[in-house]
């Protein structure tokens, strides 16, 4: 499920509810040939599919920020003053997934959706915390052109 901004403005921003996943290494059979774990695959089509409702028509070719929050409900067996101290923020999130595998998923999943490559991607900010509903947040704003001082003397 999705709930967020609107197709077309200037900046994207979306949640995607659910927990959130890290992308899976590469695995390989006995044979030599690598493949992406199918858990990685589906999440990685899954996140791409209730993503497109916001994507613009075509891919955008100039640089971006992308802004990601990955929200972790606590663990149910957790009593409910470990809970209270994930969800107000005093007990971080410093378990598995790592963060840069939960980055590497969503930049995968939106490319050629959003960007056509990620080499666009200039600024990125992550997070990962804890919340009373699992998510992920997203949010992708295209940068200013710079301009080029040489080009305009």
């Amino acid at each position: 499920m999705i709930a967020g901004g609107m197709p077309g403005n200037e900046s994207y921003s979306w949640t995607v509810l659910g927990e959130p996943v890290a992308k899976g290494r590469p695995r390989s059979t006995r044979n030599g040939r690598i493949y992406t774990p199918a858990k990685t695959r589906k999440a990685q089509q899954s996140l791409a599919m209730v993503s497109a409702p916001w994507a613009p028509r075509a891919p955008l070719t100039c640089g971006l920020r992308v802004d990601l929050g990955f929200v972790f409900e606590p663990r149910p067996s957790w009593s409910k003053k470990k809970k209270a101290a994930a969800i107000d923020g005093t007990l971080r999130h410093v378990i598995k997934p790592d963060i840069d595998n939960l980055i590497k998923l969503s930049m995968d999943s939106l490319t050629r959706l959003f960007w056509v490559d990620d080499t666009q991607i200039e600024e990125i900010h992550a997070r990962k915390c804890y919340g009373p509903q699992a998510m992920t947040q997203i949010d992708i704003t295209p940068l200013p052109q710079k301009q080029d001082k040489s080009m305009t003397e």
